[in-house]
Formats: C-alpha cells, structure tokens, sequence
C-alpha cells in the first residue's frame, strides 16, 4: 500500500500536511464525515506533481482549498523508499549550554552565549546517527533523552537512547521497528515514548505508550517496563501530571494511563487507562495542564478543555461537562500546544491563525484572529517586547513571527532564511530557533535583531 501525502489550507491560509497508508489517510481525516476537501498526492518525487489525483470530490466546506503539498516525510524517488526530513526539534537549555536535534540524526550541544557548537561533544560516540529526529530533547541533571527514526519503504528503524549530558557518550538505547515522531517525556523512574506499528510483530497494535526504566542497571530486557497499547499512532508527546501520562492518538482518543508501580497493572498493561475521551478527529497535539484543567487540539478544528474530576464519572468518554468543559472551533487543524498566561488561551492552527481564549469559559478574547503566513506546528513562546507581552509564533513558510498577547496585533518578525515548525526558545532576553534548514538563529529578544547564526550540519557560519 503506498504513502499518502495530503495538503490542506483554509482560504488564504498555508498548507498542512498528512503521510501515511490509506487505512491511516481515513482514520486520520476522518473521511467517514466528510469534512474536507482533499487532494491526495501519491508518492512521486518531490520536484514533480504529476502524481496528483483527486482521491475525494464533492465534500462540503468549499473554502477549504488545496494548496502546495509540504512533503515533510516523503520518499526520495523510489515508490516504496520513505526518508523523514525532520527539522522541528526544539532547542532545549540546560545551564549555559543548548541542545538541539539535526535533521541529519545528530544531537549538537551549543554555548548558550554564543550560539558556537561545541565540538568535544561526541554525540553516541561521534559517527553514528539515529537517522531523523522530530522531537526535542529532554535534559536531566546528568542525562540527554531523545529519540529518532529511519524508514526504507514499509520498514522503519526507530532508536530511543539516553546519554551522558556532559559528553554525549551513551548510556542505553532501546531499538524499536516502528516510527518514533514525538518528544518523550521523562519521570523519575521511566522514559515514556508514544510510537506507530511496531513492524516486527504480526498482532502489533497500530501503537504504544512505551514506558521504559531510566535506571543504569537495568540490562536490554528489562528496559522496557511495559508497553499500553492503543488503536492509532501516537505522534503527540504524553504530558505527565500525578503520575498519569495524557495523550491523544490518531483514531480519535484522547487517553489517561496510570504509571504507578501497582501488582493490579502486572502482565494486564491495558487496565493502565484510567479514562478516555473520544474526539473523533486525530490527536497530535501535545497536551497542557493545569490546575486539573486539560487543553488538547485536535485535526477536527477543535480545542478542548477537560477536566479531571469530570472525566471520571463520564462513562460515554463522549460527552462535555457543559459546566466545567468546552470545546472551541478554531476553523484549522491544531498540532502546536496551546500556551496559558494567567487565565489567557492562546491557540494556533494549522492555517496560520492564532486565537486568545478565555481558559475557564473558551470565549473569544479578541475580536478576529491573529494571522501569519505559514503553518503553525511549534508551539509559540510568550516575552515582553518592552512593557508588552508578545507570542513568538514560528512559520512554517518562513520566519518567527511577533504578535500582541494583548491585541493579536503584527508587532514585526525574527527574520530567519527558511521556514521554522520547530518552538522557540527564550533565555535571557534571547531567542533561540531552529529552522528546517538546520540553521540556530539567535536574536535580540527586545529588538528582533540578529546576533549569530549557525549552521548545525557543519558548524559554519550561516552568513560565509
């Protein structure tokens, strides 16, 4: 069966993007209700479009337009040969120093001052690569987790490891045959990861919460500690609050797994769900909590607001409390985590729009949109332009865009020469962003102004 790639935008919005089989393409658009128009694009090199077919006609929502395809994991020219580009791993601080994934399957640390790559950092050793990397890395006091995949037609290789933070030696790593999209996330005890199929096994289910043990001791088969499994991939990262990971799937559910260490949970890792909630569209947003309020985006337009208690007496796994929960049409697909500022929801959709909710009610705040040119797949970054607040919000097409946290209006740019899907990063009045083109820009938070920028596949210069 081959891979799909599909383009979407609302009008006079930029393109979002799908990859996967037929059987995926459905659950993920959720074709069954007919809510878009589509143009789906079978598997053709990427400088030529004369595979282009009409796969989906006559569907509501006419202003809902086919645009430029982004072929964020699209074969290199054979049918049947898959490689990920990558690009959207965010730069992650720890003390002085910075650490961001590369499209290449390297993972660079940086002086934070300076924006230069530290080159005694010898990453798994030096040579070797985990082939791409989509999530941002997480950093502990001592060690660098991450993740990274590569596919060759329906195979695909992922790799989870750990490393030593100071040197980037190796500590342990976890092979898997299957797709490895998300950040993880990481408790004192486990490593949680969400993955696709695993392509080894023939009663695999389409995909897994893995919870893995962070422990030194711990040989190759006890790494894994169990494994959930669910009825869609999994390419949002789980959020831990509790000790419950939350994290929705691409069929649709949103999911709460209990990570306790309990004999009930022995050899049944299916009884982990504590509840569900059933969206009916793809879930890849990463979700944000707080105070026991949970915000999730969905591919159905959609952000909701759930809530703990509430959840736990909905036996449906359907139906809104009304009075603690809402949902809200953002009218674009959402893949960025929303971002909370005291009682403000901002959220940001695939179609370049950008909305302030009230965080209790899901009312509108302002009275139209903010609006970048782009796809907005990173999450946006709050500062203080002066005595404003202001959302960095990093385009897919190109640059990190600067609007009003108050008003939504165009306050400037961070200029960079390629399009940005991974989040900024803010430290001391500077602002950090990885392009898809493997460029780390660093700016002046207050001016927007550029003070370096590098090259991470060769550690040049980006301006010789």
């Amino acid at each position: 069966m081959g891979l799909f790639v599909v383009a979407s935008s609302v009008s006079g919005g930029s393109s979002g993007a799908f990859q996967g089989t037929e059987a995926d393409l459905t659950r993920f658009l959720d074709i069954r209700h007919k809510k878009l128009i589509l143009r789906v694009f079978s598997n053709s090199n990427h400088e030529s479009h004369a595979g282009m077919r009409h796969l989906l006609k006559g569907f509501r929502w006419v202003t809902l337009l086919v645009s430029a395809v982004i072929l964020w994991l699209f074969g290199a020219g054979c049918m049947d040969e898959l490689q990920a580009h990558g690009g959207w791993s965010a730069p992650v601080i720890a003390e002085q120093f910075i650490y961001v994934g590369t499209t290449d399957g390297r993972v660079i640390k940086i002086d934070a001052e300076t924006g230069v790559p530290d080159g005694s950092w010898n990453f798994l050793g030096g040579g070797r690569t985990v082939g791409t990397i989509y999530g941002s890395p997480v950093v502990t006091e001592d060690m660098l987790y991450g993740t990274g995949y590569r596919c060759q037609g329906k195979k695909c290789e992922g790799l989870i490891f750990a490393v030593d933070v100071h040197t980037g030696l190796e500590h342990w790593s976890v092979a898997l045959a299957t797709e490895l999209i998300a950040s993880v996330a990481v408790t004192e005890d486990l490593v949680l990861v969400g993955t696709s199929r695993i392509g080894d096994e023939d009663d695999s289910a389409d995909g897994y919460l893995y919870a893995l043990k962070t422990g030194l001791n711990a040989n190759a088969l006890e790494r894994i500690a169990w494994r959930f499994p669910v009825n869609g991939k999994i390419w949002g990262s789980p959020t831990v609050a509790n000790d419950v990971a939350y994290f929705g799937s691409l069929d649709g559910v949103f999911h709460a797994v209990s990570l306790r260490d309990e004999e009930r949970f022995i050899g049944a890792p299916e009884t982990r769900e504590l509840w569900r909630f059933e969206s009916g569209f793809a879930m890849v947003s990463t979700p944000l909590i707080h105070d026991r309020k949970i915000y999730v985006g969905d591919l159905g337009n959609s952000i909701i607001a759930l809530d703990m208690h509430s959840r736990m007496s909905d036996s449906s796994g359907r139906t809104l409390d009304l009075n603690r929960e809402w949902r809200f049409d953002a009218g674009g697909w959402i893949w960025a985590s929303p971002v909370l500022d005291n009682s403000v929801l901002y959220v940001s959709t695939l179609s370049g729009n950008v909305h302030a909710l009230d965080s209790n009610s899901g009312a509108q705040l302002w009275s139209r949109p903010a609006v970048i040119e782009g796809q907005i797949v990173g999450t946006p970054v709050l500062f203080s332009v002066g005595k404003t607040r202001a959302l960095a919000v990093p385009s897919g097409l190109d640059d990190v865009w600067v609007v009003s946290a108050v008003d939504g209006r165009d306050l400037g740019e961070f200029s960079t020469n390629g399009g940005v899907k991974a989040s900024p990063t803010l430290r001391n009045d500077v602002v950090y962003v990885h392009t898809l083109d493997d460029e780390l820009y660093l700016f002046s938070a207050p001016n927007f102004g550029k003070k370096s920028c590098w090259n991470l596949r060769d550690g040049s210069d980006c301006d010789q």
